[in-house]
């Protein structure tokens, strides 16, 4: 595979930011805010029927939803919560975490996905620039070519 450079026209403060953007997209959803959406899955779940069970269990069953969740960001929960309560279909159990995070899951790698893109980018960005102030820029574009350029550029 042949190398490819960062784009001179890259800045790190640009790159710096996008990442920032990026991080803060996949901060998890506050306490606060966690307990507002599996209350509201709670409410949905009980006005069809969906569990009978009492205030104990519902403490049990709000710790492994939010040990299960407590990673995904509010952005995503809220979408989650509002696709099951419009399109859940199985009468006779309420929705596990696995049912959340499946309606989700899509969005939440294409997150994880860029923001390492992004970080990996940098990373490449920060060790090149700092391998061309060092003058070793004909090693890298020797490198990329293969045995082949290093013969020519020494002139054999």
């Amino acid at each position: 595979m042949a190398w490819q450079s960062v784009p001179d026209s890259l800045d790190i403060q640009t790159l710096d930011a996008a990442i920032a953007l990026h991080e803060a997209a996949l901060q998890p959803a506050p306490a606060c805010e966690f307990a507002q959406l599996m209350d509201a899955l709670l409410k949905f779940a009980r006005c069809f029927g969906l569990t009978d069970a009492g205030r104990d269990d519902i403490v049990t069953i709000m710790r492994i939803y939010h040990q299960s969740l407590s990673d995904v960001p509010a952005d995503l929960l809220v979408k989650a919560v509002e696709q099951i309560r419009s399109r859940w279909k199985w009468s006779g159990r309420m929705p596990l975490p696995a049912d959340l995070r499946e309606m989700i899951s899509d969005e939440l790698s294409t997150r994880t996905f860029l923001l390492a893109k992004l970080r990996t980018v940098k990373s490449k960005m920060q060790r090149e620039r700092g391998e061309r102030s060092s003058g070793s820029v004909l090693k890298l574009v020797n490198a990329s070519k293969g045995p082949l350029a290093a013969k020519s550029s020494t002139g054999s």
